[in-house]
């Protein structure tokens, strides 16, 4: 089932709050925990957004989960944990009862500036001497892994070190929410999805992918049972691939 695309436009008739903060680049991670109780993750810190207790009720954020997930072809009665996407590739992610005691949607918001490898050098985030490191390995056929922990900027380097693969090279990428920026034009994308979304695993699409013919493989990050398969794959070939973890 093709996924439907959500706009902000079909959330503002029951939450207004929302538009506001979408349109906020500062802000990337929208939470709402239940009536009445707004959080947003803006410019790393996370902030209770106050005086939204009149209009964010719970009549309205049930009736925005049924707006949500009714297109998609789900009854949250039924399958009451559920992922969506807006039109700029914002996850949208909901939690009805029982699954929890009251009705929590999360909107994780991806930034529209993309930051390239000589920019975070720039900003002094990267030193040149690393930047060159990593393009030769990525040119050479060798791996990159990038450690950090959370909001740490791992996806931030992958996205910079993706753009220094060769152009006429062939790419897939595998994510679990659509995150890398990939402008080569022989690049496949993939994307798991969890028991809403059909059940397709990260290690589903690690095997599969192999079947793709990728010069490059390329995984949003690794944190489970597919580190084996990414082994396995490094090991059959696929050199100048990368990846991130925890």
């Amino acid at each position: 089932m093709k996924e439907k695309q959500l706009s902000i436009e079909d959330l503002g008739d029951h939450l207004p709050e929302v538009g506001p903060l979408v349109a906020d680049d500062s802000v990337t991670e929208i939470m709402i925990n239940g009536p009445g109780r707004l959080y947003v993750e803006r410019s790393g810190k996370l902030e209770r957004i106050e005086g939204v207790s009149e209009t964010l009720t719970a009549r309205a954020l049930e009736a925005a989960a049924m707006q949500m997930t009714r297109p998609l072809g789900f009854n949250l009665r039924e399958t009451p944990i559920v992922d969506a996407r807006l039109e700029d590739n914002s996850r949208v992610a909901v939690v009805y009862p029982p699954a929890s005691p009251e009705v929590a949607i999360t909107i994780r918001r991806f930034g529209r500036k993309f930051l390239t490898a000589e920019d975070l050098v720039g900003m002094g985030s990267l030193p040149r001497s690393v930047l060159e490191a990593m393009a030769r390995v990525a040119s050479s056929d060798g791996n990159i892994l990038i450690a950090g922990g959370t909001n740490s900027g791992k996806t931030t380097l992958l996205n910079a070190v993706v753009g220094l693969l060769p152009r006429e090279d062939r790419i897939v990428v595998i994510e679990d929410t659509m995150e890398i920026r990939c402008n080569h034009p022989n690049c496949v994308r993939m994307e798991a999805r969890g028991a809403s979304g059909g059940g397709v695993a990260i290690r589903d699409l690690v095997r599969h992918t192999l079947r793709h013919r990728p010069d490059h493989i390329v995984i949003g990050e690794v944190r489970g049972a597919e580190a084996g398969d990414v082994l396995q794959a490094l090991n059959t070939g696929h050199g100048g691939s990368m990846t991130t973890i925890h």
